[in-house]
């Protein structure tokens, strides 16, 4: 609401229009989220948690090559930052590059981001019966922690079991879970 009065009083600056972006990013608005940020990036580009918000917001609508492409963009200008891996280790392994981004995960933090991102991809694939694609990112997820945190194997693993026993896949489903919990 401050936003958009100052706004109203004048040409909102670009610090404005971001933080209005990450606000409507936070309360799941990817859509209207990116109008904003693509345009206070456009104002004052190459800002590192902008470019974060703008990599999550475009996969947000769908568009996860361009989501890994302004990963990759922030991961240039500040790739040891813990906030530029976990966003670029999430859409590295939604685009398949699981070994690439394997080897940010040796952090819990970010594998944590990665897991919550790739179950929740994964979660919305299932709702829409795409079912392959579900899967995918569920193995993609395993696959790039390559065994390291188990407990968030259990997790991932979980979720693909439940998501196999939607499709009637009951021996596959009992053959992960014998396998990986």
């Amino acid at each position: 609401e401050i936003i958009l009065t100052s706004a109203k009083l004048g040409v909102p600056s670009y610090k404005e229009i971001s933080l209005l972006g990450k606000i409507l990013l936070r309360l799941n608005d990817p859509n209207t989220a990116l109008k904003f940020l693509n345009q206070a990036n456009q104002m004052v580009p190459g800002n590192i948690e902008r470019l974060c918000n703008l990599a999550d917001a475009s996969a947000g609508v769908g568009k996860t090559q361009e989501a890994l492409q302004i990963a990759t963009e922030a991961r240039k200008i500040g790739g040891e930052i813990g906030m530029v891996q976990n966003v670029y280790a999430k859409h590295a392994v939604a685009n398949g590059l699981v070994a690439e981004a394997g080897e940010l995960l040796e952090s819990e933090s970010t594998a944590r981001e990665m897991v919550a991102f790739m179950n929740n991809l994964g979660i919305v694939q299932a709702a829409s019966q795409k079912w392959a694609e579900s899967e995918a990112s569920y193995r993609n997820a395993l696959s790039a922690m390559g065994g390291r945190h188990p407990t968030l194997v259990a997790l991932v693993s979980y979720n693909l079991g439940l998501s196999l026993v939607r499709q009637n896949r009951l021996a596959d489903s009992i053959s992960l879970l014998k396998d990986k919990i």
